[in-house]
């Protein structure tokens, strides 16, 4: 398995040793389940969504998604795109796109928060 980008690219490198000092953190905060080795998928479903949250790089949440079935079913919510818009995108970028953007619902009518944070980045 390769880098993720953020490693292999050293782009934004802070940010990742931002992630990994805070999940350390949790870690010694949670310690609960005993010895041996841990993982992430070892960890409670919020938890992994606030990593989610907080990568910065598109291409880092579709290789997460990849590697984990919990990401990739976490990405499968539109929650989880519309707090990442939320995140990562003002008030003011919303509503520019809103009002001059006609293709972000679905069929339905509802916000397609997926297609709002591609057509943002």
């Amino acid at each position: 398995m390769s880098a993720p980008p953020v490693a292999s690219n050293q782009q934004n490198i802070h940010i990742l040793h931002t992630l990994l000092y805070d999940l350390k953190k949790i870690m010694k905060k949670y310690y609960c389940w005993g010895h041996g080795s841990k993982r992430l998928t070892d960890l409670p479903e919020e938890l992994i969504r606030e990593i989610l949250l907080r990568l910065t790089d598109y291409k880092d949440l579709m290789n997460s998604g990849e590697a984990y079935n919990i990401m990739q079913s976490l990405l499968d919510e539109q929650h989880i795109w519309r707090q990442l818009c939320k995140y990562h995108y003002s008030r003011a970028q919303l509503r520019w796109l809103f009002a001059n953007t006609t293709n972000t619902c679905t069929p339905d009518g509802k916000v397609d928060w997926e297609q709002v944070f591609h057509q943002l980045r």
